[in-house]
C-alpha cells in the first residue's frame, strides 16, 4: 500500500481507548502519552492501519466520549464540501453538522496534498450550519499542529471562520490563538460579506 493511505498507530488508538490523539505530517497517530515517548515507535505495540480504518477509529473514539453527538452523527453525519472561487485565489468549505476531529483533519490533509486542485492562499470556512464535537473542541491545539506541519504554502496566507453558533465561534478563537506561523492571517466573523471583504483586501 502506499504511505500516503497507511498510517502508525499507537495500541491506544487502535482500541478506542483514548480521549485525545495527536495527528503527525508522517502519518503517525497516537495518543498524547504515547507521543510524549520516543521508544513507542521501536516497539511491537504499534499498529498499520488504511487511512479509511484509521477515520473509523478515530470516529469510535469521539463517539465513546460523547454519546449525545453520537447521537447527533448517527442521525445527520458532518458534511464538508469545497469549491474554488479563481477569480479570489479563494477555496471555500462548507461544512453543516458537528464538526468531529477526525472529519477535520481528513478535510485539511486533502487540501494541502492538492488531491483535486493546488492549495489556495485564501481559504474560507463556512461554518455557519455547524456546532463543535466535545473530540474537536478538546484537541484544538492538536489541528493547529497537524496543519501546520503539513502547510508548505509561501508568501501572505489568509483563513477566515464564518460562525453563527457561539461555540463554534469560541473554538475558532481558540484556534487563532495557537497559530504562530507570522505569515498566517486568521480572523472569525459572523458575516459572510465581511469575512470575503477580509480576504480580498491586500
Amino acid at each position: 500500500m502506499e504511505q500516503e493511505n497507511t498510517w502508525i498507530v499507537c495500541k491506544h488508538v487502535m482500541a478506542g481507548t483514548t480521549e485525545k490523539v495527536q495527528v503527525r505530517r508522517d502519518n503517525v497517530c497516537m495518543c498524547l502519552a504515547c507521543s510524549e515517548d520516543p521508544t513507542v515507535l521501536e516497539t511491537e505495540e504499534i499498529y498499520i492501519l488504511d487511512e479509511s480504518l484509521l477515520m473509523e477509529r478515530l470516529k469510535k473514539i469521539s463517539h465513546a466520549f460523547d454519546n449525545e453527538h453520537n447521537k447527533k452523527k448517527a442521525s445527520g453525519p458532518l458534511s464538508i464540501i469545497s469549491h474554488i472561487d479563481s477569480s479570489r485565489t479563494l477555496t471555500i468549505f462548507e461544512a453543516e453538522g458537528p464538526l468531529f476531529f477526525d472529519e477535520m483533519v481528513l478535510a485539511i490533509k486533502h487540501f494541502f496534498e492538492g488531491k483535486d486542485n493546488p492549495p489556495t492562499n485564501n481559504i474560507l470556512w463556512d461554518f455557519r450550519n455547524a456546532s463543535v464535537d466535545q473530540s474537536l473542541s478538546g484537541n484544538v491545539e492538536e489541528l493547529v499542529i497537524f496543519a501546520s506541519q503539513i502547510d508548505k504554502r509561501k508568501g501572505l496566507i489568509k483563513t477566515a471562520i464564518v460562525a453563527s453558533n457561539d461555540s463554534v465561534f469560541d473554538f475558532a478563537k481558540l484556534y487563532k490563538k495557537y497559530i504562530s506561523k507570522p505569515s498566517i492571517q486568521f480572523e472569525v466573523f459572523r458575516s459572510m460579506d465581511d469575512a470575503k471583504e477580509w480576504l480580498v483586501d491586500k
